[in-house]
């Protein structure tokens, strides 16, 4: 896919998504991080984010709504020039089910995100990982460490997996 596809597909996505308000930002009881990605983004349109304004590891810290409204900015951000909060987009977007040692709480957390994303939404997520794959192998195969890339591949042929089972559970 070509970015400027990818990029109209998640704009398309998730433009209609409603702010989750000023109070719903970051998750309740959550360490001083979700008091500070509430901070960060009250008020916060996620049309207006950069990929110099995206606090990086910000998704990990929002409620499933915020998660939602959000989610593009993080997902636009790395397309053109592979911003720092690729890597927690990533993780965030990689079901936790496979790791033994993640709370149950944390799985949960996942899966409400999960369970509000549209079809439409779920598509552009796959496709972003799926572009994400691409480059990753086409990178490996030009670069002198090409192992460096074995886990970032490892990783998003597993979240490619669960959204492509995800898209399927919703049709």
């Amino acid at each position: 896919m070509e970015k400027s596809a990818l990029k109209a597909a998640i704009w398309a996505a998730f433009d209609d998504v409603s702010y989750p308000g000023d109070d719903n930002i970051g998750i309740l009881g959550g360490r001083d991080d979700a008091k500070r990605v509430t901070e960060w983004y009250r008020g916060v349109d996620w049309r207006s984010l950069t990929p110099d304004t995206i606090w990086s590891f910000g998704l990990s810290w929002m409620t499933p709504e915020a998660f939602h409204y959000y989610l593009p900015a993080y997902l636009l951000a790395p397309i053109d020039d592979g911003a720092d909060a690729y890597e927690f987009t990533l993780n965030s977007l990689t079901p936790p089910f496979a790791c033994t040692d993640y709370p149950q709480n944390y799985k949960d957390h996942f899966q409400n995100i999960v369970d509000i994303m549209t079809l439409p939404q779920k598509r552009a997520i796959q496709d972003f990982l799926l572009f994400n794959l691409e480059e990753a192998i086409e990178l490996q195969k030009t670069d002198e460490s090409p192992d460096f890339y074995d886990s970032e591949i490892k990783q998003l042929r597993f979240a490619l997996e669960y959204w492509g089972q995800a898209l399927k559970d919703e049709r």
